[in-house]
């Protein structure tokens, strides 16, 4: 096509749809390039050369949304339109910058430093950090929420509380449990509560009734149901006792993720046929959440993934970093284990209805989420819920329900001296940077080159006046901690300009150039164990 010059793209890239990517964008500019053929486009009239997604692309943006964008609408901001302030973009940046330095019953974490940067409006993301009053295990949760901010809220308040009941040594706790005392936690002075949940009377007594029936599974000396593997089952396969105690804490985790979900769908279903589905509770069953929770326990890492957040490990073994990622996404795009778990799931004609343009049934891009319940119910089931809804009707193309799973694989790590931090983030971080861009970023910010880190790359992308800049231009950055400064680099923070503008925008807007952003990086001690292994990881050294 004359005018128009065609920019080579990575599959990644591709999946991404209209990307914002600032990497790209400062690429484009350097080369001249007027269009990049299917990512983006530009306005002849922009000096900004903005990049905006072309309407009605199959390749849109990685939201939950089905709904298109009215281009014009909507657009990146100009420089000449720009008002604030350094200030004020620290003060945006920094708004919900947390840094918890105190575990005394943990010898392996050192410190959590936390933030996050919302998209939609209200946000759809929520992190916790909680530890049981009966064990010395740390439980760090990164949630990102779709359809709404009511399923990521709910799930905040109830998943820590049934993961740390689930993993409870059954022999030292009465059934008569204090659930509001459970759970310490550590990563909000005002604690998140109960009483402010929804229907948080039926839900806590979900959690007792689960807890009084493992306590009554510990007194029978049965295993779990959903455990695949008995006591002498593990004997006779030669399993060591450490090995018994790393399944039996997976499948612990996996069990209070899916008995969570069938409480909230019969929390649901009950409140739907009692005519008490109130207005919050709709909310509730119109929407669901991706889920990513880090449980760390002496030198033992046990990671579950339910969706497309995700974890990597910075390690530096013999004086070199390395960065591990120790989640899958469940994504089609990604994950092509996952998309032939699910058409082997159901009939074969409907291998290409189940997954359509990379998503479930055609709108879910997660193949993996706990609520989403239009994905799990059948149709009788749905219609009762959604009876007071006009002309409401199941999707055409749910014909052989549940296409959605709330199990999450869960991986076990045994940590490492070398091994130096964790980063849990949503997908908001990891569609801007890469692993091993991510890794590189915490390591330059340990070793104090945070500026000269920001120098290099207004140079590397020839920002404009990158030839004006000096170590004080981005002094900004060494008050901020490492979880604001790799917010700060996502949205491209070498270039101010580009910051200014990426802060600017208001919702909707800034869905068409980002997705709400979620970042806990947990700093590690060295473990007493000195021996190496890697043990059920989904990935080992990343180039």
């Amino acid at each position: 096509m004359k005018g128009y010059h065609y920019v080579k793209a990575s599959s990644r890239q591709w999946a991404w749809g209209p990307t914002a990517h600032w990497k790209l964008y400062f690429s484009l500019k350097t080369l001249g390039r007027r269009c990049a053929s299917f990512i983006a486009s530009t306005n002849n009239g922009n000096n900004n050369q903005d990049l905006r997604r072309r309407p009605g692309s199959r390749h849109q943006y990685r939201s939950r949304h089905t709904s298109n964008f009215d281009e014009s609408q909507y657009r990146f901001p100009d420089a000449s339109e720009l008002t604030m302030t350094d200030n004020e973009v620290n003060e945006i940046i920094r708004e919900n910058e947390m840094t918890i330095e105190e575990f005394p019953d943990s010898q392996v974490v050192e410190k959590c430093e936390i933030n996050q940067l919302k998209s939609n409006e209200p946000n759809e993301d929520q992190v916790f950090l909680t530890q049981s009053t009966f064990k010395e295990g740390l439980l760090f949760g990164v949630l990102d929420g779709h359809g709404g901010s009511v399923y990521g809220e709910q799930m905040k308040a109830r998943l820590p509380y049934y993961i740390h009941t689930s993993l409870a040594d059954k022999s030292q706790i009465s059934d008569t449990l204090d659930i509001e005392n459970f759970v310490e936690t550590l990563n909000n002075d005002d604690e998140y509560i109960i009483e402010n949940s929804i229907n948080s009377d039926i839900w806590v007594e979900k959690v007792n009734e689960y807890m009084k029936d493992l306590i009554q599974t510990h007194n029978e000396s049965s295993p779990k149901p959903s455990s695949p593997l008995t006591a002498s089952l593990m004997q006779m396969l030669g399993k060591t006792e450490a090995e018994k105690v790393s399944i039996n804490i997976s499948n612990a985790i996996k069990e209070a993720f899916i008995k969570l979900d069938q409480d909230v769908i019969k929390e649901i279903l009950h409140l739907a046929n009692t005519d008490k589905l109130c207005q919050e509770s709709f909310h509730l069953a119109t929407s669901g959440c991706c889920a990513l929770v880090a449980y760390i326990i002496e030198n033992d890492l046990h990671i579950a993934n339910l969706g497309d957040c995700r974890a990597v490990l910075g390690s530096n073994k013999d004086g070199k970093w390395r960065s591990v990622q120790l989640t899958y996404d469940h994504t089609a795009a990604s994950n092509s284990s996952e998309v032939q778990r699910i058409i082997s799931e159901h009939p074969p004609e409907e291998a290409r209805s189940c997954l359509s343009y990379g998503r479930l049934l055609g709108r879910l891009a997660p193949l993996r989420a706990l609520g989403d319940i239009q994905f799990k119910l059948e149709a009788e089931e749905l219609c009762t819920i959604f009876k007071n809804v006009l002309r409401y009707s199941p999707f055409s193309s749910s014909l052989t329900p549940p296409y959605l799973i709330a199990e999450p694989e869960v991986f076990h790590y045994k940590l490492e001296p070398y091994d130096r931090f964790i980063v849990l983030a949503s997908d908001g971080l990891w569609d801007m940077l890469s692993n091993d861009e991510v890794v590189k970023l915490v390591v330059s910010y340990l070793e104090g080159r945070r500026t000269a880190v920001m120098e290099e790359q207004a140079q590397f992308y020839n920002v404009p006046d990158c030839d004006q800049i000096d170590a004080n231009t981005f002094l900004d950055v060494e008050d901020e901690n490492v979880a604001s400064f790799l917010l700060r680099q996502a949205l491209g923070g070498y270039d101010k300009v580009n910051l200014k503008a990426m802060l600017s925008m208001k919702y909707p807007d800034t869905r068409l150039y980002r997705d709400d952003i979620s970042i806990m990086v947990v700093f590690l001690s060295n473990p007493n164990d000195e021996s190496f292994a890697i043990v059920d990881t989904p990935s080992g050294e990343l180039e």
